[in-house]
C-alpha cells in the first residue's frame, strides 16, 4: 500500500484584490496531499468600482475626502501600503490626517476633489508630464475644488523642480476653485491652474474678490475660460513670479513679498487688473523688461502698500494699456481704462509736475504726477491719458520708490468713438458735419494671448528649469555675469532669469528682499553695497532662500 501521499502546495496569490485559489497539489506516489491553504489577497491589490484598476499605475477617479466611497477607496490604497500618509475618518468622511501621492498615481478624470480643514494632501514630485485634470459635470459630488484643508506640491530628496499642473474644466458657470479661510494651495516652484469651460461663454472664475485663493509658489501661472467673464483672484503666501496669464474677467493677484511679471510675458485681463505687493519691508513690485500689461474692459492697478521702504519697478521696454469697450454715459468719463501706479495704501490724485516723460493727453483724460516725484531711468517714457486717467501716486520721501525704464509705455485708453460711427462716415478721428468723434486710440502693438485649446485638451505648464550654476539668477542684457552683486535691480533691464532653483531639502531659492532706493543712488557702482537700482548694469538678481515652513498667511 502507498504511503499517504504529502500536503498540497498552498493555492496562488489573488490578483487584484480577488482571492487565491485553494486546491492543493496532489501528492506525491500515493492518495491525493490534502487541501492548501487558500491564496492570500495580492499585497498590491485593491478593489472598489471605479477605483479598480492595476496597483502599479491607480487611477484617482474622486479627491472629494468628504464623499464615502471615494474616501474608502483611497484608505484601502493606503491599508495596502499604495499610497503614502494616514487619514482619519469618521462615518466616511476624512476628519484629519494625512495622504500621500506620488507620480505613479495618475488622475486624467478626477470628478471631484474636496480636502477638508485638517487634512494635509501631498503630491510628491509631480511635473507637468502629471497634471491633476478635475471634470467638473452634473454629477460631481462637488460643484466646485475645494480646499480647507492643505494641498501642496513637494518635491523629494534629489528632486529638482517641481511644476504643478491642475486643469479645472466645468460644464457649468461659477467659481470652480477656492480655498477657504484655512485652506492653501502650495508647490515647491511651479504652480500652473487653468479653468476652462465645456462649452464657449462659460464663466469659470479661480477664487472671488472678497475669498481669494490663497497659495505659495515661485512661480504663478493662472487661466480662466477668455470666451467667459471668470476671473482669478489670488493671494500669495510669499514672494512669487508671474508668467504668461489670461482671465475673461478681472485678475487680481497680491504678494506678501515681491510680486514680479516675469520677462518678455504677456498678462491679459478681460475685465481690471489688480497687481499688490505688500511685505512687510523692502519688498517691489516689478514688471520685467518686454512685458506687457493689458486690459479688454477694465483698469489696471499696481500698488506696493510699503509706503516706508517699497518699490514698484517699470522694465525696459515695458507696456501698461489699459482699455475699456464703453463709455460711462452718466458722466462721459470711462470707468475703466484707467491706470494707477500707487507706493502706499490710499490714492491721493495730485496734477503734480511731469519728470520727463512724453505725453499725450486726450480729453476728458489727464495725466495726474502726484504729489512726490518718481524716478524715469532713461529716455523714450511715454504716458498717454487718451480719454482716461493715468495717476501716479508715490507716498514714500523717496523718488525711487516708483522707478520706470527708458522707453516704457503707459497707456489709459477708452473706446474708440463717443459715438457710433454709421457706415460710410469716415474713420475716427476725422472731423464730419454733426457727429462728435473723438480721436483715434492707441492700437496695442503686442499681439493678444492665444485663446485657450478646446475644452478637454491638457494644458501644460512652461517647464522652468534652474538656473546655470554660477550665472544663477543674473538678468543682464549686455554684458557677462562675472562680478555682479547678487543684489542689483535695473527697472531697463529686458530679461530675467530665476536663481537659485535647485530645488531640494526645505528651501528654495526666491525674490531677494530689497533695500529702498534714493534719487541720489540710481548711478550707484558695481561694487556699491546692498540692494539696490542700478542704471549702469541691465541685471536683475534674485538670489535668496525661503523656508516653506516659515510661510506666513496672515494678512
Amino acid at each position: 500500500m502507498s504511503a499517504q501521499g504529502s500536503p498540497g502546495h498552498d493555492g496562488a496569490n489573488g490578483n487584484n484584490g480577488n482571492p487565491g485559489s485553494d486546491a492543493g497539489q496532489d501528492g506525491v506516489d500515493g492518495s491525493a496531499g490534502s487541501a492548501g491553504k487558500p491564496g492570500g489577497p495580492n499585497p498590491k491589490g485593491f478593489g472598489g468600482g471605479s477605483f479598480a484598476n492595476f496597483v502599479q499605475n491607480p487611477v484617482i477617479a474622486s479627491l472629494d475626502l468628504t464623499n464615502p466611497t471615494a474616501v474608502t477607496a483611497l484608505v484601502n490604497l493606503q491599508q495596502s501600503g499604495v499610497l503614502g500618509g494616514k487619514l482619519v475618518v469618521s462615518k466616511g468622511v476624512v476628519t484629519g490626517g494625512t495622504i500621500i501621492f506620488t507620480t505613479d498615481e495618475t488622475f486624467p478624470n478626477v470628478s471631484a476633489e474636496n480636502i477638508p480643514k485638517g487634512v494635509t494632501a501631498t503630491f510628491q514630485n509631480f511635473t507637468n508630464s502629471d497634471p491633476i485634470i478635475i471634470k467638473l459635470t452634473g454629477t460631481s459630488t462637488t460643484p466646485a475644488v475645494t480646499i480647507n484643508g492643505t494641498q501642496q506640491f513637494l518635491l523629494s530628496a534629489g528632486a529638482s523642480f517641481s511644476n504643478a499642473l491642475i486643469n479645472i474644466t466645468s460644464t457649468a458657470s461659477g467659481t470652480v476653485l477656492t480655498t477657504g479661510s484655512t485652506g492653501k494651495l502650495t508647490s515647491f516652484g511651479t504652480l500652473a491652474i487653468n479653468a476652462q469651460g465645456t462649452t464657449s461663454g462659460l464663466s469659470l472664475g479661480l477664487g472671488t474678490s472678497t475669498a481669494p485663493l490663497t497659495t505659495s509658489s515661485h512661480f504663478l501661472f493662472v487661466n480662466t475660460d477668455p470666451s467667459g467673464a471668470g476671473g482669478a483672484f489670488v493671494k500669495s503666501l510669499s514672494s512669487v513670479i508671474l508668467g504668461t496669464s489670461q482671465t475673461g474677467g478681472a485678475l487680481q493677484l497680491s504678494a506678501a513679498g515681491n510680486l514680479t511679471v516675469f520677462s518678455s510675458t504677456t498678462i491679459s485681463a478681460g475685465g481690471s487688473m489688480t497687481l499688490v505687493s505688500s511685505g512687510k519691508s523692502n519688498n517691489a513690485l516689478i514688471v520685467g523688461g518686454g512685458s506687457l500689461l493689458q486690459t479688454t474692459d477694465g483698469n489696471i492697478t499696481l500698488q506696493n502698500t510699503n509706503a516706508a521702504s517699497g518699490q514698484i519697478l517699470l522694465g525696459s521696454p515695458s507696456t501698461v494699456h489699459a482699455q475699456t469697450p464703453a463709455l460711462n454715459k452718466g458722466s462721459g468719463v470711462p470707468q475703466n481704462g484707467n491706470v494707477v501706479i500707487l507706493v502706499g495704501t490710499t490714492l491721493v490724485t495730485t496734477a503734480g509736475h511731469n519728470p520727463g516723460v512724453t505725453e499725450t493727453v486726450d480729453s476728458p483724460g489727464t495725466i495726474n504726477y502726484g504729489p512726490n516725484p518718481f524716478t524715469l531711468e532713461g529716455t523714450g517714457v511715454k504716458v498717454k491719458a487718451l480719454g482716461a486717467n493715468v495717476t501716479f501716486d508715490n507716498s514714500s520721501k523717496s523718488a525711487g520708490a516708483i522707478d520706470i525704464g527708458s522707453n516704457a509705455t503707459i497707456i489709459a485708453d477708452p473706446p474708440l468713438s463717443a459715438v457710433p460711427v454709421q457706415a460710410g462716415t469716415p474713420s475716427v478721428g476725422t472731423a464730419t458735419s454733426g457727429a462728435t468723434l473723438v480721436p483715434s486710440r492707441e492700437v496695442p502693438s503686442v499681439t493678444a494671448v492665444t485663446p485657450a485649446p478646446p475644452a478637454g485638451t491638457v494644458q501644460r505648464a512652461p517647464s522652468v528649469t534652474p538656473a546655470t550654476p554660477g550665472n544663477a539668477g543674473h538678468l543682464d542684457s549686455r554684458q557677462s555675469n562675472s562680478g555682479v552683486p547678487g543684489d542689483r535691480i535695473d527697472a531697463r533691464a529686458t530679461n530675467l532669469i530665476a536663481a537659485n532653483l535647485a530645488f531640494a531639502g526645505a528651501s528654495f531659492g526666491a525674490l531677494a528682499e530689497l533695500a529702498p532706493v534714493s534719487a541720489a543712488s540710481l548711478g550707484g557702482s558695481a561694487s556699491s553695497a546692498g540692494p539696490h537700482v542700478d542704471s549702469e548694469q541691465e541685471s536683475l538678481v534674485i538670489d535668496t532662500d525661503i523656508d516653506p515652513s516659515a510661510w506666513d498667511d496672515s494678512d
